[in-house]
């Protein structure tokens, strides 16, 4: 089963050994794209009319979800605070050399 769009399959077994690593959080990724995708695909239905009242309001949950995700910004106040942890972080790194 290919569940990702550079070619790649990923296997059952694999998927459940995920957690929360860089192939987890790329899977989400993805598993937002495809929602997305399947979402283009249900408005092209429902324009032609094929699709019915359920479908209008789950357009309008996905919607909503669709906002809550993209919610997570991080303020400027919390930016300085990760640059100056890192420029800390990188100073100690060269004076350990």
């Amino acid at each position: 089963m290919n569940l990702t769009r550079s070619g790649r399959s990923i296997h059952s077994g694999e998927i459940e050994q995920v957690g929360t690593g860089a192939v987890g959080i790329a899977l989400r990724l993805e598993e937002g794209f495809l929602e997305a995708q399947l979402g283009k695909v249900r408005d092209a239905l429902a324009a032609l009319g094929g699709v019915g009242k359920e479908y209008r309001r789950l357009a309008r949950t996905r919607q909503a979800k669709t906002v809550a995700r993209n919610a997570r910004k991080m303020s400027a106040a919390q930016k300085k605070a990760v640059s100056a942890r890192m420029k800390k972080y990188w100073a100690a790194r060269r004076k350990a050399k």
